[in-house]
């Protein structure tokens, strides 16, 4: 086994597995995060995003109709967990990455993933229930995303592009949207669901 060495402010660390290794340098990028985060913690962007989280689904209450409550938080359950899953591994690949986070534990941003677009997406799936309606509507919603948000985001220092563009964004949030509407309409049709009056 070939063993590793390098410095430390400590000293020298001789490591018998790159696992060590990969550990070591883990413990690091954790220390060097949690800096950054706590930098900007109560920041004007940092409010910016817990608003951006929380006031959205406020108005989903309101326009939700509740007799497809079910139905639509499901949608918008969906959309979190794969954007949630989309954004960890393109900022674990390199691709972005947020110069504000509203946790510190969370790898993406928060308020992205389960904020603004699962709302408005969701509510797209309610009011715009046939197919090419609801693909027109994810399609302006994807560039709206993509070209508007994602630049502003970027202009205060949110969100940081590395290798990544907005077209590839705008190419990412259409297949999840019709994936998630795939699903979700399955689910309707072999999941009865009993009303409760």
């Amino acid at each position: 086994m070939r063993q590793i060495i390098y410095k430390t402010e400590s000293g020298y660390i001789v490591e018998q597995s790159l696992y060590h290794s990969i550990h070591h340098a883990q413990l690091i990028l954790t220390r060097l995060e949690y800096q950054q985060w706590k930098s900007h913690l109560f920041s004007g962007n940092w409010w910016m995003l817990l608003s951006a989280l929380l006031i959205p689904w406020i108005f989903w209450w309101l326009l939700v109709k509740k007799e497809r409550l079910f139905e639509v938080l499901t949608y918008a359950l969906f959309v979190v967990i794969f954007g949630g899953t989309l954004d960890t591994y393109g900022k674990t690949l390199g691709w972005w990455d947020y110069g504000t986070r509203l946790f510190f534990l969370n790898p993406g941003l928060i308020a992205g993933d389960w904020g603004l677009p699962p709302v408005v997406k969701s509510l797209a799936y309610q009011y715009f229930p046939d197919w090419p309606r609801f693909v027109a509507v994810q399609v302006i919603l994807g560039a709206v995303f993509s070209f508007v948000g994602k630049p502003i985001l970027h202009a205060l220092g949110i969100y940081l592009m590395y290798n990544w563009s907005y077209l590839e964004s705008f190419l990412l949030y259409i297949p999840v949207a019709l994936l998630t509407k795939l699903i979700v309409d399955l689910l309707k049709k072999h999941i009865p669901v009993e009303r409760q009056d």
